[in-house]
């Protein structure tokens, strides 16, 4: 008996701790206010680059959704496009990590953070 109370209060100590650690974890949605631009911008990659006149979007989207269903796939724009977003973070405690996670990219992506 002695054994099963004391597994019993083990496996209640790991469930806790893995839900204090599950619930420290916070979550954002990034699909809104991004800046499109068709075209290749080489500076674009830097933070102090205007990009006030592009496009804004949600994300999911695809630059030729207007091709999409008209045209065969090899007729489809093939071209470099850029997606941009401004966003901070909270300050971070020295043992906090930052995940940011990129869905959807149909070919290839570059990413600068």
């Amino acid at each position: 008996m002695k054994h099963k109370l004391f597994l019993f209060t083990f496996l209640l100590a790991i469930l806790s701790a893995i839900n204090i650690q599950a619930s420290e974890r916070k979550k954002y949605n990034f699909n809104s206010e991004w800046k499109l631009r068709i075209g290749d911008f080489p500076k674009a990659k830097d933070t102090k680059f205007d990009d006030s006149k592009w496009k804004q979007v949600t994300l999911p989207h695809a630059f030729n959704e207007d091709e999409a269903f008209k045209l065969s796939i090899e007729q489809l724009t093939d071209t470099v496009v850029w997606y941009r977003k401004s966003f901070q973070i909270p300050e971070l405690k020295s043992n906090q990590k930052v995940f940011v996670e990129f869905e959807g990219v149909r070919q290839r992506g570059d990413f600068y953070l």
